[in-house]
């Protein structure tokens, strides 16, 4: 602990001598960041109650007006991707959204979009991650086409699981005849 606590100090006076103000610091395995609360004992990740709340307002809002902008929506979907990648399959109920976001002016909600926002919004809640959960060891790899899609299982042991899991997949983008992201 006592090591521990002096390398934070360490990286802090780094980080304030090269002019980033740090915010204060606590002791303790329960805290706040980001919207987000981290329970030590449990070993828990999920939304703070005022994230779910502010979201939760925020999605009742567009849905009971009814319209929105593709520039709104964004800034509303980068909240949720945040508030999702505690629970990564949440993030397959977009699809609409998707493609509203990327018009231009204010536009009434498709049925499909706000389908799609009221399911969001009944699981924000839900939004937590487990540091302590066991990977399964049955394995899908999906693949679609122009005639429909597939998908294909098999078990792996754990250990084969956590190096899959493990890889970082940012790599594709950086060959060299790779298609940028961001470059349409």
């Amino acid at each position: 602990q006592e090591e521990a606590t002096a390398n934070r100090d360490k990286v802090r006076q780094v980080a304030e001598d090269r002019g980033f103000i740090c915010h204060e610091y606590f002791e303790g395995s329960d805290f706040e960041f980001l919207g987000h609360r981290f329970t030590g004992e449990k070993q828990v990740i999920r939304l703070t109650n005022r994230r779910v709340w502010k979201l939760t307002m925020c999605l009742d809002g567009v849905l009971r007006r009814g319209r929105c902008t593709g520039d709104q929506l964004r800034i509303i979907l980068g909240h949720l991707t945040w508030a999702f990648l505690l629970r990564r399959p949440m993030l397959s109920i977009f699809a609409a959204v998707y493609q509203f976001q990327q018009l231009e002016g204010a536009h009434r909600l498709w049925p499909t979009f706000i389908r799609e926002l009221t399911h969001a919004r009944n699981l924000l809640p839900m939004c937590c991650c487990s540091l302590t959960r066991q990977t399964h060891q049955r394995v899908y790899v999906p693949d679609a086409c122009m005639s429909g899609y597939a998908v294909a299982s098999t078990m792996y042991t754990p250990a084969q699981v956590s190096v899959l899991a493990s890889c970082d997949e940012r790599w594709r983008f950086k060959q060299l005849d790779a298609p940028s992201a961001r470059s349409h």
